[in-house]
């Protein structure tokens, strides 16, 4: 008796997915179709790194440049700065210079021109000038012997404020401004200079100053009176007829 004919047996995969083939053939069209779909987008995004790489540099190179300026700008500013208090130092230490050889001038004029010379002990050169401390001035004071022969002249000059103070007119010496005394002694042949700092009292307001040149042995005083006046460049000397006794 024969055996009954069994079919060949198919294999697992035929048994699972019958048309395996297909759906195997569809999948790579999808991974490829993907692909291609994603590839533009990379190129796209590598293409936009790189034009973004190169505006960083170009951007760095601009902002290298930019700073570059800046400094060498920097640098000129200050160059024309120094230079121009260079310029205005130089031409206050000319404008200075140039006060005091008129001032040299003028004295060496009077001691050597015989016309202008008059017997005595003469104030040759007084100023005031406020300190930057309130209240407080500077002065400097210059005599001269004006006499044809230069013998030794000798005496005491004192310095006197005169103002008003609370409403009333006072008149000040040297102690009463901070000094240690009033009258300072003298001895020279041509000329002697003296200087000092003054503190004026709180609410004295300076109308006048006198020089008072008092020579040896008390025979001869003379007192040099100046008017004083005040702005906003300073105090301001106004010399007035001198008086002597």
């Amino acid at each position: 008796m024969a055996e009954p004919h069994n079919p060949p047996q198919q294999s697992w995969l035929k048994r699972l997915y019958p048309h395996w083939a297909v759906q195997l053939f569809v999948a790579i069209m999808l991974l490829l179709i993907g692909f291609a779909a994603m590839l533009p987008s990379q190129l796209q995004s590598e293409l936009a790194k790189v034009d973004l790489e190169q505006q960083f540099e170009l951007l760095l190179q601009e902002n290298a440049r930019l700073t570059e300026l800046l400094e060498t700008s920097e640098l000129a500013l200050t160059l024309e700065q120094q230079s121009a208090s260079a310029t205005q130092q130089t031409m206050l230490a000319q404008r200075q210079q140039l006060d005091e050889l008129q001032t040299e001038l003028a004295f060496y004029r009077s001691i050597m021109a015989p016309e202008t010379i008059v017997d005595g002990v003469v104030v040759h050169h007084f100023t005031l000038n406020a300190m930057s401390e309130p209240h407080r001035w500077r002065y400097e004071l210059v005599l001269s012997q004006q006499q044809v022969r230069k013998r030794w002249a000798k005496g005491q000059v004192s310095l006197l404020l005169v103002g008003s103070l609370n409403g009333q007119t006072v008149t000040l010496g040297l102690s009463q401004l901070g000094a240690t005394q009033d009258r300072q002694d003298y001895s020279f042949r041509y000329f002697k200079q003296f200087d000092g700092e003054l503190l004026l009292p709180q609410g004295f307001i300076a109308e006048r100053a006198i020089v008072r040149v008092r020579q040896q042995g008390g025979k001869k005083v003379s007192d040099n009176d100046f008017a004083i006046s005040r702005d906003v460049d300073g105090i301001h000397l106004q010399a007035l007829t001198p008086k002597s006794s």
